[in-house]
């Protein structure tokens, strides 16, 4: 027959554990709008037992660990993702700076002006000719020259400000990967004994994230 030092042993061991269930919770709840927080749930599992000789007897339960809820398919996936759009956004803000510069469909600004320069041309050529035709020639001229100064101007000034934009995404992309070489460190240290450190790793996944 169990004593009461073993029927006290095995009723404490469901406490503690009802109590690590309890305490995983209520983190899990305060933590429910932090950003890349992974939910957490309690791994338990039966306490080796006594074998006596009418028997394995029971001694309760046992906490294993605290894993994290993640699939890391999934996971991965919107990294992939998540890196496509911003690579799909940069491009698309870069055309949509080069088509106001050289003008759309609809307000098609260098090709208005080319239209004018060699419609100038066409008049300039029929008979008679005269001094309006050749001055309409030379206006249309120093129009489209003047055009293709303010895009050239305007092309290098797009360029130097997609530079100035790739250096400082490589500052943040350099800030972003020592802070996840400094999460690492502290998740080694964390996990000496055994044992994952969630909170630590989803604060590395959420730096991860950020520059996928």
């Amino acid at each position: 027959m169990p004593g009461l030092n073993s029927i006290m042993d095995s009723s404490l061991s469901a406490l503690f554990a009802a109590q690590a269930g309890l305490a995983t919770t209520g983190h899990n709840i305060a933590n429910a709008n932090t950003p890349g927080y992974s939910r957490q749930n309690v791994l338990f599992a039966a306490r080796r037992p006594d074998i006596l000789p009418y028997g394995a007897l029971g001694r309760g339960v046992e906490v294993q660990g605290i894993r994290r809820i993640q699939d890391e398919f999934l996971q991965n996936n919107l990294r992939i993702q998540k890196s496509r759009q911003e690579s799909y956004s940069a491009v698309d803000s870069a055309l949509y700076e080069v088509e106001a510069i050289l003008g759309s469909v609809d307000n098609d600004h260098l090709g208005n002006a080319l239209n004018n320069f060699f419609d100038s041309w066409n008049a300039l050529s029929q008979p008679p000719i005269n001094t309006t035709l050749k001055q309409d020639v030379v206006s249309s001229a120093v129009s489209l020259v003047t055009d293709f100064h303010s895009i050239n101007d305007s092309l290098d000034d797009l360029e130097a400000n997609i530079e100035i934009n790739i250096q400082s995404e490589i500052e943040n992309l350099n800030r972003l990967m020592q802070g996840v070489s400094d999460m690492n460190g502290q998740i080694m240290s964390a996990e000496s004994n055994g044992q994952p450190a969630n909170d630590l790793r989803d604060q590395r996944d959420l730096l991860i994230t950020q520059i996928s």
